[in-house]
């Protein structure tokens, strides 16, 4: 029994391992469908670098929009690609038509341009901060490019009124207004900067395409008791929406500095420091640039279902024999369905997703072996182990001697004797 028991043991251990071994391969193989197959990447010799600057789903319908940063080995932006140099890949599956394409320099932008107006800017600063502020806006291409103004001191905070401009498409109506309220601009008392960088990023969340925050301020934030919190808070909303954050510090003692990095560094932003303030139109204008210097894709979907899953986008960008990859996801939202996000494509990944489930239950049966095995062992020999001692018992009882009655005959005397008491 105890040999026995031992080999339950032993199976066991062995049977766990080869569980762990196998279920490592599920979860790699889990790993590789949801990535999909992207078809072998470009050729990569380090010439083409490319970075998804957002990626999103629009809310009512199936078309995706992505935008992607393509730049040369020295960070220049690359221009004169096509749309044939880009491939685009949704959970393995190629997209064979893109709804619209823009190249470098014709993509739309989203801005919402956040301004310093505390007692610290009066002056000269402000008033290189209202003409720089004017000369980006008007780069922006009317009905294409979307921009909205918040100013903050503690005054405009008291008043609920650090908007002045909600975040829309540029139009002349819009650019006058924009224009006025930055000649209406009045310095006030204090600094809430993060608090009013929330407010903007929150008013850019049902705005889609290309979105970015600029910042321009001289110093720290005074809002001292929820800094730490609103600073979370900032970095949180900028990574749920894609949204760089371009800081610019006027500061001449570079106050609160390392702060500000650390923000654009958590939100794949850029940090500008303004050496003398009449470079500070020159900033803006490199900044608009750049900004609309990225490819801009949209595509219907391959699986327009709301099943609950995590989409997979992988985009291969060629520049002539050379090229790069890469990667990015979205969300769907609703229930996970066996019908809907089960199906990856149309192309054999339902045929993987079938063979997944089969190794699932095959792994799920030998670990109900490997558990009810010990048990199934232990119970037989409980059981002969009882069989053999009654057996035994019976055994013993057959061999041992009958025990004397109580009571014994008595002998009839012989015959023709008779007592002598009746002779």
């Amino acid at each position: 029994m105890k040999l026995q028991l031992k080999s339950a043991k032993t199976f066991l251990t062995v049977g766990l391992f080869v569980l762990a071994l196998a279920w490592t391969g599920l979860m790699n193989f889990v790993s590789n469908l949801a990535m999909g197959q992207a078809g072998a990447p470009p050729r990569d010799d380090g010439s083409v670098k490319a970075s998804l600057s957002s990626l999103e789903r629009d809310s009512k319908e199936f078309v995706i929009s992505l935008t992607v940063d393509v730049r040369d080995a020295e960070d220049n932006v690359l221009t004169g690609l096509r749309e044939s140099d880009f491939d685009v890949y949704e959970n393995g599956k190629f997209v064979r038509q893109f709804k619209t394409f823009a190249p470098a320099g014709q993509g739309p932008v989203r801005i919402a341009m956040v301004v310093d107006a505390s007692q610290s800017m009066a002056g000269r600063k402000i008033r290189e901060a209202i003409r720089a502020a004017k000369e980006l806006l008007l780069m922006l291409r009317f009905e294409t490019d979307y921009a909205g103004l918040f100013f903050f001191n503690n005054q405009l905070q008291e008043r609920n009124a650090e908007m002045k401009l909600p975040i829309g498409p540029m139009d002349k109506r819009r650019l006058v207004q924009a224009v006025d309220a930055l000649n209406a601009l009045q310095i006030g008392n204090g600094s809430p900067m993060l608090s009013t960088m929330i407010k903007g990023l929150e008013a850019m969340k049902d705005i889609s395409g290309r979105r970015v925050m600029i910042v321009l301020t001289d110093g720290a934030d005074t809002e001292f008791d929820e800094k730490e919190k609103n600073r979370q808070r900032v970095v949180r909303l900028c990574r749920e929406m894609r949204i760089p954050l371009f800081m610019i510090n006027t500061s001449d003692d570079r106050e609160d500095e390392d702060f500000m990095k650390e923000l654009c560094k958590e939100t794949d932003g850029e940090y500008r420091h303004v050496d003398k303030i009449d470079k500070l139109k020159e900033i803006f204008v490199q900044i608009g640039e750049g900004l609309k210097n990225v490819y801009t894709i949209e595509y219907v979907s391959p699986n327009p279902v709301e099943d609950g899953t995590t989409r997979n986008v992988v985009v291969n960008v060629r520049n002539g024999a050379v090229g790069t990859q890469v990667r990015g996801e979205y969300s769907v939202p609703g229930a996970l369905t066996a019908g809907g996000g089960a199906r990856m494509s149309e192309t054999g990944e339902g045929q993987s997703i079938g063979s997944l489930a089969i190794v699932f239950v095959c792994l799920a049966a030998l670990l109900g072996a490997l558990w009810a095995t010990p048990h199934v062992l232990s119970r037989r020999a409980a059981a002969k182990k009882q069989t053999g001692t009654s057996q035994t018992s019976a055994t013993a009882a057959a061999a041992s001697p009958q025990p004397a009655t109580a009571t014994t005959a008595r002998p009839k005397p012989p015959p023709g004797k008779r007592s002598a008491k009746l002779g």
